[in-house]
């Protein structure tokens, strides 16, 4: 995430200058008098519902006041609210919020909306508590600001009316009010609402108006000024009897991380030494700033520039980088131009990239094996348009489509706009590469904030190498499958950056998750890290001391850097995809696209990731996410293969002869109709029979779903709608088979689909699960086939990625039940044990005479860091069976007997 506090009142005016209001202020203490310029947020329900819509995205420490000096934005140092687009928000995430009602009814979904329903007549209301997350200190009035639509009937603050309807100032969305402590404490506000005819909507959730400029706008903040203001008081408000209160579980609530991201910390462990056997050459990145004596010394290599690098000479950091042995400069887009379009349009291109050029031949010259990549961050919203609106995500926001020529390509086939928009891009950046020399060592980095984002555009764009990173808890199974399918199918090396961030400046993780998550990240494959975390205390590119964030992060790299190398990364399962609208997290991706929720059956209750879990179990093995255009030879590189139906269809002739040859030479495919359709929305082909056995006939509507008639040929039909309509046909060709559903989507016909609910057991948003659904019932049996091995018991909290090295097999297991998810306070499933089988089939062991597991331990400052303990285990049929523990994580390496030991190390 980009971070910045606004401090004067020009960058108030930047960030409330769409759709401002004049609310005009009177001089009665309520008001304090003069013009204040405000954001007009336009409530979606106001003109259906009666709501009631309190934004908690707010800015403290965002806006100062434009025109009275008395009055300033209250913060201390830091400005833990005016970040963030996850459902209720960071105020409900820390458990600073709790909802109430009286005689009502309520209908309660975390992340969407609060509905009370039913006549309360006089005595009913409902509403919101808010603890303001700062005490105030005394000698001040504080007046508050928020946006309310419609109006409360009144607000209290520490349960004193400071606000009424009757005479309270409210104007375009906003009341003000103003509070004076008599002595420092803490501020509780409620705001109240009467159940006057009987129904009543409150609604928390993004800002109407979406999009980035959302997350600096205030809707909810508080300034202050010296001496004492009189505010407005009604007296005390006694609560009525029978008061019903909601609130976050304790389970659930999150931390504000303070001590971990903002506290020094002393760190004081010898340096790195070269281990006996072979390493990887891995880049680990500090994204904010180096630690002072922990750099070279604890493995990290590469730092960024960031645009104020410019304006010093060069030689100021080539101590830095000769001293500390860097290897890697990752350079900020803004260096070169963030917004291309800005610069393409305004003719800056040239002139900045050669202030950039310049900048970088002194380091280019002294160190001939640096590498410098050129960072495009976050460039799905840069490049793509991510930031024009939040939601629904779509490439058709993205800048290309405002340059001269192109205003009519968004209203295109999706295909055929992300094809427009790689197009257009990828020029743009081979010319920077060429304006700045050294192709070699010089490289194009694109980065995505959107866990499943189609990632192959960039490769289409001109990206040399691939980061995903997950924001707002988005679930890292999810990125690591995303970025590494894209990565494999596309030839290019790939990274991780785990965004820790919560709000600006505060991290909503505790380090034992963030070392989880680095963990998850390595053992994915990648070759880059970023730590994207408040490592250091203190200001400047070295800071003097490591936070408790930065000592995760240190402990990890020093591991990384010692570890053996991994090996090549395996999946036997991929889930394929073409082009579609999204959201950032999992409800916003299921809302756009129903078919991402199969991929379930492999990461079960991922889309829990926001309140419980960051990364799930994968009971059958690790898999990949493949763009639509994979060639045979990566496609062959899997068992199975379902492509999840999408709007943005883009078949063609090559595409299709591939999963047509990969079904013959072997694969199983399960995919819709759907996804036959070329970019117009036509077939591909309706005579399937030389390999799905069917012919398509005409489209049809059914319950509003269109499906296309399938006339079987040598397919057999697996399931009939109620009707007899075939919905699935499954038929052998060659080596392999298909599963052909009849539908747009393979759940569209589902009777069972996700559907959110109250759980009263958890307290949070849940999602029905898939059981008992027909495409999970039809994908058990594939991904069990595709399984590397067996778990007894079986964990939904137990990972496992796989890599092969020579003739033998690790595997690493990471349990996920013990890292405390969300912020610490969750419940630790404790340690796992039971019996692992396996499959000497898929490990192409099956007939070897002998065989060995080894358990790999790591020993912090030994000459040999890692070391290999041997594990009992006997076959039992085609399975080798061993006993094992998995506390937080542990290495298994199974191989031939007298190079299993060799293969992991990397020596002859």
């Amino acid at each position: 995430m980009m971070k910045k506090e606004m401090k004067d009142s020009s960058d108030f005016d930047r960030a409330c200058a769409s759709g401002g209001v004049q609310a005009r202020e009177s001089m009665d203490g309520k008001t304090p008098g003069r013009k204040w310029k405000l954001p007009l947020f336009a409530s979606r329900f106001q003109s259906s519902v009666f709501g009631l819509l309190i934004v908690f995205f707010c800015g403290l420490g965002s806006c100062a006041a434009q025109e009275d000096p008395g009055w300033k934005i209250f913060h201390e140092g830091m400005s833990p609210l005016n970040w963030g687009t996850g459902c209720l928000g960071p105020l409900w995430d820390w458990g600073m919020v709790r909802v109430f009602k009286r005689q009502c009814e309520l209908a309660y979904e975390i992340g969407a909306v609060l509905r009370l329903n039913g006549k309360g007549g006089d005595e009913g209301m409902f509403g919101v508590e808010v603890k303001w997350p700062y005490r105030l200190p005394v000698g001040y009035s504080y007046q508050f600001r928020a946006y309310v639509q419609p109006p409360p009937d009144f607000i209290t603050v520490n349960s004193r009316k400071a606000w009424q309807i009757s005479d309270g100032y409210y104007d375009k969305g906003f009341v003000h009010f103003v509070h004076t402590p008599e002595a420092d404490g803490d501020v509780v506000v409620t705001f109240v609402r009467k159940m006057k005819d009987g129904t009543g909507t409150m609604v928390f959730g993004p800002r109407p108006d979406g999009g980035a400029g959302s997350q600096s706008k205030p809707s909810f903040f508080c300034l202050r000024k010296e001496g004492g203001v009189k505010g407005g008081d009604a007296g005390i408000f006694q609560w009525p009897e029978k008061m019903e209160w909601m609130e976050i579980d304790p389970h659930l609530k999150r931390s504000l991380c303070f001590d971990a991201s903002q506290r020094p910390v002393e760190y004081d462990k010898p340096p790195l030494r070269k281990p006996s056997y072979p390493t990887e050459e891995l880049a680990f990145c500090n994204c904010q700033a180096l630690i002072k004596g922990h750099v070279e010394r604890d493995g990290v290599n590469a730092f960024q520039l960031e645009p104020a690098s410019l304006d010093k000479p060069w030689e100021t950091m080539e101590g830095l980088c000769r001293n500390e042995k860097i290897k890697c400069l990752f350079v900020n887009a803004s260096l070169f131009g963030g917004n291309l379009m800005k610069i393409v349009l305004d003719g800056q291109l040239e002139r900045n990239v050669e202030k950039l050029r310049n900048y970088l031949a002194g380091f280019l010259d002294a160190f001939p094996d640096l590498r410098v990549y050129l960072w495009v961050y976050e460039a799905d919203g840069q490049n793509f348009g991510k930031w024009e609106k939040s939601f629904p995500h779509s490439v058709r926001n993205s800048w290309f489509f405002n340059l001269p020529g192109r205003q009519g390509l968004n209203q295109g086939a999706l295909a055929e706009v992300y094809q427009a928009c790689c197009a257009a891009q990828k020029p743009v950046y081979e010319k920077i590469k060429k304006l700045i020399g050294h192709p070699d060592r010089v490289k194009i980095l694109f980065m995505a904030c959107d866990s499943m984002f189609e990632l192959d555009a960039f490769c289409k764009a001109g990206a040399d190498l691939l980061v995903n990173k997950h924001i707002e808890r988005q679930n890292q199974n999810l990125v690591v499958a995303n970025v590494r399918g894209v990565a494999r199918a596309c030839g290019k090396e790939y990274g991780f950056d785990h965004d820790c961030y919560r709000e600006r400046d505060v991290q909503g993780y505790t380090p034992r998750e963030y070392e989880e998550g680095l963990r998850v990240y390595y053992y994915g494959g990648g070759k880059l890290f970023w730590d994207e975390v408040l490592a250091g205390t203190g200001t400047g590119l070295v800071r003097p001391h490591p936070t408790a964030m930065g000592v995760a992060w240190l402990d990890f790299v020093r591991w990384a850097s010692v570890h053996p190398v991994r090996g090549e990364s395996m999946a036997r399962i991929a889930f394929m995809r073409s082009y579609g609208k999204k959201g950032k997290e999992f409800p916003e991706h299921y809302a756009v696209n129903p078919d991402f929720f199969v991929m379930e059956t492999v990461f079960p209750e991922f889309y829990h990731s926001a309140t419980s879990r960051l990364s799930t179990g994968t009971p059958y093995g690790p898999a990949d996410i493949l763009p639509p255009d994979a060639g045979l030879e990566i496609l062959k590189r899997y068992g199975l293969i379902v492509y999840l139906g999408s709007e943005g269809c883009c078949m063609d002739e090559e595409k299709f002869r591939n999963l047509a040859a990969y079904v013959r030479e072997g694969g199983t495919l399960v995919m819709p109709m759907g996804q036959l359709r070329q970019a117009k929305g036509e077939l591909i082909a309706r005579d399937l029979s030389g390999w799905a056995g069917v012919k398509a006939g005409e489209d049809r509507m059914v319950n509003g779903k269109r499906i296309v008639a399938l006339e079987t040929s040598t397919a057999s039909v697996v399931k009939r709608l109620e009707d007899g309509t075939p919905l699935v046909v499954k038929n052998e060709a060659g080596k392999g088979k298909v599963f052909l559903y009849a539908s747009e989507n393979l759940t569209d016909f589902e009777q069972s689909l996700p559907v959110k609910r109250w759980n009263d057991e958890v307290k949070t948003q849940r999602y029905a699960r898939l059981a008992p659904s027909f495409y999970g019932e039809l994908l058990k049996p594939l991904l069990t086939r595709e399984a590397w091995l067996r778990l007894a018991p079986r964990s939904d909290w137990l990972e496992y990625q796989v890599s092969r090295k020579g003739e033998s097999w690790v595997f690493a297991f990471m349990n996920h039940g013990r890292a405390g998810y969300p912020g610490g306070n969750g419940v630790d499933q404790g340690v796992w044990r039971g019996k692992v089988a396996f499959d000497l089939k898929k490990l192409a062991l099956a007939h070897a005479e002998s065989l060995e597991v080894f358990e790999a331990l790591y020993r912090e400052n030994a000459a040999t860091p890692f070391g290999l303990e041997p594990r009992r285990g006997k076959r039992i049929g085609g399975e080798w069976v061993v006993q094992m523990t998995v506390d937080r994580w542990t290495e298994m390496v199974i191989g031939p007997a007298q190079k299993a030991k060799n293969d992991y190390f990397g020596k002859k």
